[in-house]
């Protein structure tokens, strides 16, 4: 099995060479606590501040993409066709966003647009939603590994009980930093994000299969290739 850092590092270089998403610098904060002599007071706080940071990054990457694709929605229903000018159309257009369900309001997206700008944004998701995944995993199992060289630090303490040193100060964070992750966007956005991903899948294979795979210029009849994503 491939260790998560090099899952990571793979990602970052092979299938992320545009930079476009903020990564948690997992191998930093790796480094920090395997290189280290020992897990010293000094050394829990520089991981910390350094975690709160790669947690604020995450959460703030996937509010803008989760918002992005929000606003992309709803500016699509309510958008005026180029082609018309009938201020009934820009009325009924408003009409329909207000208090939309998320479900509706991505199938009218759906049945707005052609199949290779719905197929671009249920890419756009999925990319978001692999970020997400490989922020969340980092950020958990970074926590983890610094508190599993804490416990083994501890230990070997306990063996060589005449030998007093600053880094038996040191506590476990997992109680400490996880119960912050676990409240925050970067948890909670994934499912957001599964949520799109699941009515945008649905719905494509609905109206395939409504429409027997007939071609039209709109997404409704080519929703067999978004599908499979």
């Amino acid at each position: 099995m491939v260790k998560f850092g090099r899952h990571l590092q793979f990602y970052i270089e092979l299938e992320h060479p545009n930079k476009t998403h903020s990564i948690v610098p997992y191998a930093k904060l790796r480094d920090l606590i395997e290189q280290a002599t020992s897990i010293t007071p000094t050394l829990s706080q520089t991981f910390e501040s350094q975690w709160h940071d790669a947690l604020l990054n995450a959460s703030t990457d996937l509010t803008e993409s989760t918002k992005s694709f929000w606003n992309t929605i709803f500016e699509s229903i309510s958008s005026q066709n180029d082609n018309n000018n009938d201020d009934d159309v820009v009325d009924s257009n408003h009409i329909l966003a207000r208090g939309i369900e998320p479900f509706d309001a991505i199938k009218l997206y759906i049945d707005r647009n052609d199949i290779a700008i719905v197929r671009d944004m249920l890419c756009f998701l999925k990319d978001t939603h692999t970020v997400a995944e490989m922020n969340y995993q980092a950020l958990r199992k970074i926590v983890k590994k610094f508190d599993k060289n804490v416990i083994s630090q501890q230990q070997q303490q306990q063996q060589q009980k005449h030998v007093i040193t600053s880094s038996s100060n040191v506590e476990c964070l997992s109680s400490t930093l996880l119960p912050e992750l676990y409240t925050s966007i970067t948890f909670f956005g994934r499912n957001t994000l599964d949520m799109a991903i699941h009515i945008f899948r649905t719905i494509l294979e609905e109206l395939s299969s409504s429409d027997g795979g007939s071609s039209s210029s709109g997404a409704i009849g080519s929703g067999s290739g978004s599908g499979s994503g």
